[in-house]
């Protein structure tokens, strides 16, 4: 009778252990689908919004092409900081919210204007007041003598790029240290961008600070002057902007690398999904036609001192 109780008993423990066992195994499965589910909800919210930034770049893209008007008629393409595709763009679709800032790319300096030879051009020259702006005079002087000495640069040794024997194709390629500190980098990154060939500044979205660059002989309330005049409608004409009497200096205009349209674009969009968030960030590249066409795409860039930068470009 006793064993027959002890068998009993361990029956008991057995089956108690099983359901347990089952239990546990019912638990986890369900936690797993769970957290499959959220995953792939997620991933479905990251696509949908991700499909809506796509969008917002085509948007973009339109407001830079001319109308069929234009296209017909004698049109001067005009960039300035009024433009509607300047605007700040904030939408709201399908429950989707887009944030849109777009900056012109040929307001900045192009880093791939520096050339490494024995004769500076005006492009060495704009480097160096940029630099003794930002930086101390060590500084400025480090990052001239790297240039000088045509240090390779790159994030790795599998992309090296020397102002010799090619170009940079993104500006990020600074980040070494011997080049660049991280707070140095972040200091001069709102300022320069690297764009193919010889590109031309844009008077008409060109900043205070990369003015004074342009026109280091300038005091800073003749800067003052050519922005306020420049207004929200820009220069129609180069000769609207030589003919402003701070320029009553005699200017080598011929030297300088200077337009009033451009053909490169940023546009950094966020768009914001059920609380999932996706960034993207659009290279635009508009030809003589009118054409607009995307050149290069970045995820997850969407940078502070872009809402800065355009701030302050759109003040007058």
């Amino acid at each position: 009778m006793i064993n027959q109780k002890k068998q009993q008993g361990i029956a008991l423990i057995f089956v108690m252990m099983i359901f347990t066992f089952i239990a546990t195994i019912s638990a986890a499965i369900f936690v797993i689908t769970r957290v499959n589910v959220v995953k792939q909800g997620t991933y479905l919210h990251y696509q949908q919004a991700k499909y809506y930034a796509l969008s917002a770049e085509q948007y973009i893209a339109m407001l830079l092409q001319p109308d069929e008007h234009e296209k017909q008629s004698d049109y001067v393409q005009l960039d300035h900081w009024f433009s509607k595709w300047a605007d700040d763009h904030k939408l709201t679709i399908d429950n989707v919210a887009l944030t849109v800032q777009v900056i012109d790319e040929q307001a900045l300096f192009n880093i791939n204007r520096l050339k490494n030879n024995q004769q500076k051009n005006q492009a060495d020259d704009e480097f160096y007041v940029l630099l003794t702006q930002l930086f101390d005079s060590d500084a400025a002087q480090r990052i001239i003598d790297w240039k000088t000495e045509n240090t390779e640069i790159s994030e790795s040794e599998k992309s090296p790029v020397n102002l010799k024997s090619g170009e940079f194709t993104n500006v990020s390629e600074l980040k070494i240290d011997k080049i660049l500190s991280s707070e140095e980098y972040k200091k001069l990154r709102p300022y320069i961008t690297a764009l193919p060939g010889q590109t031309k500044w844009n008077m008409n979205t060109i900043p205070r600070e990369l003015m004074a660059i342009v026109f280091p002989e300038l005091a800073e309330e003749d800067i003052e002057e050519v922005i306020q005049v420049r207004s929200n409608i820009g220069f129609q004409k180069l000769e609207d902007l030589k003919a402003l009497p701070v320029f009553s200096n005699e200017i080598a205009w011929d030297n300088l690398d200077i337009g009033l349209a451009s053909q490169y674009f940023s546009v950094y969009i966020k768009a914001v999904y059920n609380n999932t968030t996706y960034y993207l960030h659009s290279m635009l590249y508009r030809n003589h036609k009118g054409n607009v066409s995307v050149i290069q795409r970045e995820e997850g860039e969407y940078p502070k001192w872009i809402s800065v930068l355009r701030r302050s470009m759109r003040e007058l």
